[in-house]
């Protein structure tokens, strides 16, 4: 009887978190459903959406990627069309990441939420936290560029570390750096906390 009922209170919790993930950006756009909210938005809450990306993430053992950007960034829209014609790059992100898009615009900058995190020097910027929220590594995706758009190899191996992460061992920075550094890059990324950014 207690297992029953420990199994409808779960699945009754996956329901009630279940519509927040849904898509609810631009029809037919697949790289949508990735992100906790599809779009940069100047009158989200990023604290309200980084509490329910933590509850996603713990219910799921998954990290959170922050992607702080806006609309006005072109290569956040550049990433955005990468995401969308590369399933196989975002299975490998949804698999390792509760992926929340925090909005950095002159009109808002979200200052009070982003200023606990290391200056960013370019947009898009993403920061990976802990399942519990707390601040793990900080990089720019311009290192995952590759001409005019995104490596998908890259990309893939940024993600792939994260979902390998186990609890004992070396601290997760540098199980992560040392993962994601040592995965064939052209050249090695920059620091993780300190990555080189690209203004748009």
């Amino acid at each position: 009887m207690v297992r029953g009922w420990g199994a409808a209170i779960v699945a009754t919790a996956i329901w009630a978190v279940a519509p927040a993930t849904a898509q609810t950006g631009t029809p037919g756009n697949p790289a949508a459903s990735l992100y906790l909210s599809p779009a940069y938005s100047e009158t989200a809450d990023p604290a309200a959406d980084l509490e329910l990306a933590r509850t996603l993430a713990r219910a799921s053992n998954r990290r959170i990627l922050l992607e702080v950007g806006g609309d006005w960034c072109v290569w956040c829209h550049v990433l955005d069309e990468f995401l969308a014609s590369d399933a196989k790059v975002r299975d490998a992100l949804a698999g390792s990441f509760v992926v929340v898009k925090i909005n950095w615009s002159p009109a808002n900058r979200n200052a009070g939420f982003l200023d606990r995190y290391p200056r960013v020097g370019g947009y898009p910027h993403f920061f990976v936290l802990h399942t519990d929220g707390s601040f793990l590594a900080s990089q720019s995706p311009a290192a995952l560029r590759k001409g005019k758009s995104y490596n998908p190899k890259k990309m893939i191996a940024f993600a792939s570390p994260i979902s390998r992460l186990g609890r004992h061992a070396l601290s997760d920075r540098d199980r992560w750096g040392r993962a994601v550094s040592g995965r064939g890059y052209e050249r090695p990324l920059p620091d993780l906390r300190f990555g080189s950014a690209v203004l748009c």
